[in-house]
């Protein structure tokens, strides 16, 4: 199943996943474009931990990077044949996720299914 990538835009015109994807170092903003057209071509296909689900969060799922010991990750839902990529979290290997960046993720896709707001 082929998928189309777009960015989630807030009411206010933002997209958080644009901005952190902006934001990270040159290494990893390649890492993961790669990983999101993979994730585009192959969907739950393409193996090897790079795209998983967010546990306690239906909806909701990541794809996952490592630049040497930075790991990248984009949150992200599916809409029918759609790749909403609604935020992002750089952290450290070892480093715990943080809640709020999960609970954030979460409130940016009900935003998303009430607005269905894209930006490509």
């Amino acid at each position: 199943m082929a998928w189309n990538a777009q960015f989630f835009e807030t009411r206010d015109g933002e997209c958080p996943a644009l901005d952190f994807l902006n934001g990270v170092h040159a290494k990893m903003q390649a890492r993961l474009a790669v990983l999101v057209e993979a994730v585009e071509q192959n969907g739950f296909g393409l193996g090897g931990g790079y795209f998983e689900a967010c546990h306690g969060y239906s909806d909701l799922f990541e794809i996952r990077a490592k630049v040497s010991r930075s790991l990248g990750r984009i949150y992200c839902t599916l809409d029918g044949g759609i790749l909403v990529l609604v935020s992002g979290l750089l952290k450290e290997e070892g480093e715990a996720t943080p809640e709020a960046a999960l609970e954030q993720a979460a409130a940016y896709i009900r935003e998303y299914r009430e607005t269905k707001r894209l930006r490509r």
